[in-house]
């Protein structure tokens, strides 16, 4: 795959290892071989964080995160390709199910458009304008955008930002056990639509149902898969 560097790494902790007879001469001739490769990994194979945009190593002494804003990485339980997932935390006093209730008011409900707009209707077009230029940048930067660009530090949502934010890009986590909390993330990337099942783990829309077609069992459970027709609703 072109991944050497990380080749390389694998290798010398194999060879610390006590191993098989039958596998310590192939580890000892691979682990030479992948010196005479380019000390790199392929850069269309490292991943990239979809909260800062920043490209990591494949291994990383940070963990299974961003090693610039620390973003935690997020994989499909099927591939463990990385999803375009971002998680952000609520505001103190905003509830998961108000916040179900609200998130997408104002792409839905034009009566929630921000005070201070008004709608000018031109010959050839519909124009929304806003009465304070500062709220008509507010308007249209990205809700969460400038909590991202923030390291180290958790996005919070309050109720103005979840308003503004689409239902498409909102995935909520949903505990298998009563005794854990909600969690909600941003889906990044909608064109790639994510799923979270039953067992808690994010898997990627078109992927999971394939994988159900295939099998006829939910991944990761190993569940039977539901009755025909009912692959829309959660898993």
């Amino acid at each position: 795959m072109g991944a050497f560097k990380l080749a390389r790494t694998a290798y010398q902790r194999l060879q610390t290892l006590r191993l098989p007879s039958a596998w310590k001469e192939e580890v000892d001739l691979h682990s030479v071989l992948v010196r005479s490769k380019p000390f790199l990994d392929k850069e269309e194979l490292l991943p990239v964080c979809y909260r800062c945009g920043t490209t990591n190593p494949l291994l990383s002494s940070h963990g299974d995160r961003c090693v610039t804003c620390g973003n935690a990485f997020i994989r499909s339980f099927l591939t463990f390709d990385l999803l375009p997932l971002v998680e952000f935390m609520l505001e103190d006093g905003i509830s998961p199910d108000e916040a179900m209730e609200i998130i997408g008011e104002e792409a839905t409900n034009p009566s929630a458009r921000p005070s201070g707009a008004r709608e000018r209707i031109d010959e050839d077009a519909q124009v929304l304008t806003l009465d304070d230029p500062a709220d008509a940048d507010d308007a249209l930067d990205d809700p969460l955008s400038s909590q991202t660009a923030v390291p180290n530090v958790p996005v919070v949502a309050n109720r103005r930002a979840l308003r503004r934010l689409s239902r498409s890009e909102v995935v909520p986590w949903r505990p298998p056990h009563a005794a854990l909390a909600v969690r909600f993330f941003r889906l990044v990337d909608t064109s790639m639509p994510v799923r979270c099942g039953a067992c808690g783990h994010f898997f990627e829309e078109d992927e999971f149902e394939m994988a159900v077609l295939e099998s006829g069992r939910l991944p990761f459970t190993r569940e039977p898969a539901p009755g025909e027709g009912s692959l829309e609703g959660p898993l």
